[in-house]
């Protein structure tokens, strides 16, 4: 019994009353941190750190603005991205990370991001400046290397903790970066140098500079035949490096300005995209000669093989679409809108979707290898400074702290029930 002039909590009904109100309080204040927006100016267009800017060094404030401002993207189904009015993010160069399942998107704010390819959300970004134009995965040391166009270096990112273990200086310009698993070595294609560094992973250290044409972009390892083959924009060719002695032992004519190659291990062929003459010329590894040519999109840039389905996965600059290539046939069997300005592509083993990068547009699509749709789009936003999943754990953590707190209240009531005020529960 309640004394007079107190309020009736007693029994059963007073025990429901307050599960009750605890979880309608929970409910409401997971939906408040879900659902009402952050604050004006919080989010990519702001400066998130700027309240520390007291003790904290400029270009520490820099490095973090940079990760800050990237960090903000959001994954849509069936295509449809979210971002509207989404700031400058320039993602360009995109490689596969098979030891853990990550996609690691090189941009022109100087950041490279790590993509989760289980939840497609960014799981970290790392500063390297020196416009990141390119990047590779070394298997054989579970590292980045992260081509610097600005810069002339290459970043050495250790996949286990993100983190830059060493720059190396190379030629002037660095475009392409591609690992020779063969070897052990990683060869940088220096557009402005016109030669190819050859980095031993080992050691850090540039081993060979070998001579090719006028302005090397992209290469691709041929490990059926051991190796390297570089594209030469300005000299419409392709120069092919024997990665045992490093020197030069072909060079192969192809199409208008080639930006990308891409090698096709099940047929033994080399796919090489040419940006000036709008299609793709194929080599054959075996005779150094072209099999077939084919056309695509405006201004063809990076591509991607997808060994589980026999197809190469071309994007296609000035169209905003990725052309399908079936290789057993060389025709295109499909055709993908994406993005503006798509540039690097790169095949996920692990769940076998294919991952774009939209430089003009500041997003990243991803597309189905089986079906050739488009399963979910990554962008930047300028508003909500994380993606959805930072917001569900937000509400989670506020959420359980109301309980708790509502829970210490009534406990504290409930000891003070010997006082005054008598309630029975």
């Amino acid at each position: 019994m309640a004394t007079p002039g107190s309020e009736d909590m007693s029994g059963e009904h007073g025990t429901v009353t307050v599960l009750l109100a605890l979880l309608a309080g929970t409910m409401m204040t997971m939906t408040a941190v879900l659902v009402v927006p952050l604050p004006e100016g919080v989010g990519a267009s702001a400066n998130p750190v700027s309240g520390l800017a007291g003790n904290v060094p400029s270009e520490e404030l820099t490095m973090a603005n940079h990760a800050l401002s990237d960090l903000c993207i959001s994954a849509a189904a069936h295509g449809e991205s979210t971002a509207a009015g989404c700031s400058s993010w320039g993602p360009q160069g995109v490689a596969y990370d098979s030891g853990k399942g990550e996609i690691f998107v090189s941009s022109g704010s100087g950041n490279v991001s790590v993509v989760n390819d289980i939840w497609n959300d960014i799981v970290a970004n790392i500063y390297t400046g020196g416009w990141p134009e390119s990047d590779t995965y070394d298997s054989g040391q579970r590292e980045v290397f992260v081509a610097n166009a600005f810069s002339n270096n290459v970043s050495v990112i250790d996949d286990k903790d993100n983190k830059i273990l060493k720059n190396i200086s190379v030629g002037i310009s660095p475009f392409g970066v591609v690992y020779d698993g063969g070897k052990g070595e990683i060869f940088v294609d220096n557009s402005a140098s016109g030669n190819v560094s050859v980095i031993s992973d080992r050691t850090d250290r540039v081993v060979a500079t070998v001579s090719v044409g006028n302005s090397p972009g992209f290469a691709a390892y041929d490990a059926g035949v051991g190796e390297i083959f570089v594209a030469n924009y300005y000299s419409s060719s392709v120069n092919v490096i024997n990665d045992s002695t490093n020197t030069e032992v072909a060079t192969i004519p192809v199409g208008a300005f080639p930006r990308g190659v891409t090698y096709d291990s099940g047929r033994g062929e080399l796919f090489v995209t040419n940006g000036g003459s709008a299609n793709v010329s194929v080599i054959s590894d075996a005779t150094n000669g072209l099999v077939a040519s084919i056309h695509v999109g405006d201004y063809p840039y990076g591509s991607a093989y997808d060994s589980a389905n026999g197809k190469v996965f071309v994007a296609n600059h000035d169209s905003g679409t990725v052309s399908v290539i079936n290789d057993g046939t060389n025709k295109v069997v499909a055709t993908i809108s994406v993005g503006s300005s798509p540039e690097g592509v790169v095949y996920d083993s692990g769940d076998g979707n294919i991952f774009v990068t939209n430089e003009g547009s500041a997003s990243v699509t991803i597309i189905s290898g089986s079906t050739n749709s488009v399963v979910a789009i990554l962008s930047p936003c300028t508003s909500g400074g994380a993606s959805w999943w930072t917001y569900v754990i937000v509400g989670v953590v506020i959420a359980a702290g109301v309980t708790v707190s509502t829970v210490v209240l009534l406990l504290r009531m409930r000891k003070g029930s010997r006082g005054a005020k008598h309630y029975d529960f």
